[in-house]
């Protein structure tokens, strides 16, 4: 289970940095502070958002989201191994844009 876990948080991590490397930064660093603030304000809020996602999947997108304001934030949570293989993919090429 944890392989699995750990093979999502990549995929979510990898997902929300391409929509966020498409996106201008002022877009970005606005949705992310929204985000953020509605993720630390109500966990208990997240399962009312339309569509299907699961805790894992908002958080790690959160995740991004504070490295995307300032790659020295702590986020309160340790994805760095994650988001560095995810980063990785996309080093040196811009293919996906």
């Amino acid at each position: 289970m944890q392989n699995v876990g750990t093979g999502l948080l990549y995929l979510y991590i990898v997902i929300m940095y391409v929509l966020y490397e498409r996106a201008p930064l002022k877009y970005t660093r606005y949705f992310s502070r929204k985000l953020v603030t509605f993720l630390w304000t109500s966990l208990l809020l997240l399962h009312s958002l339309p569509g299907e996602f699961t805790d894992l999947q908002l958080v790690s997108y959160m995740y991004v989201g504070i490295k995307q304001m300032d790659t020295k934030m702590d986020a309160g949570i340790d994805f760095s191994k994650e988001y560095a293989l995810a980063l990785n993919l996309f080093e040196g090429s811009k293919d996906y844009q």
